[in-house]
């Protein structure tokens, strides 16, 4: 019998790096565990067949006078080999969705 766990933990990175004529002038990153909801993937057995299904995206924002801000967000998730395509599809979502937000605060001035 194989054991079942009954939540997925992802892991959730951010860097944001800000620059100045080439030049990096800060760099902060930070990460947060994300659960996966149980309609993506009800549960995970305990065995040799898992993978790690990760997406990343970026955005860099030109702030004018040769500075710039790069935002990069990633999701690596632990899954079964049978459920990586609807895992993938997820983690997509999510840094999409996620990288939207940021988008939005630094475009705004927040």
């Amino acid at each position: 019998m194989a054991l079942k766990l009954s939540k997925k933990a992802a892991t959730a990175t951010k860097t944001t790096t800000h620059k100045d004529q080439g030049k990096v002038i800060s760099e902060e990153t930070s990460q947060e565990n994300v659960e996966i909801p149980e309609e993506v993937s009800p549960e995970i057995s305990a065995s040799p067949e898992l993978c790690r299904v990760g997406f990343e995206a970026s955005y860099t924002h030109n702030l004018g006078d040769f500075k710039s801000t790069r935002i990069a967000i990633s999701l690596s998730v632990p899954c079964e080999y049978g459920e990586i395509d609807q895992i993938a599809d997820y983690a997509e979502t999510w840094v999409d969705g996620r990288l939207s937000k940021c988008v939005s605060d630094i475009v705004n001035g927040n």
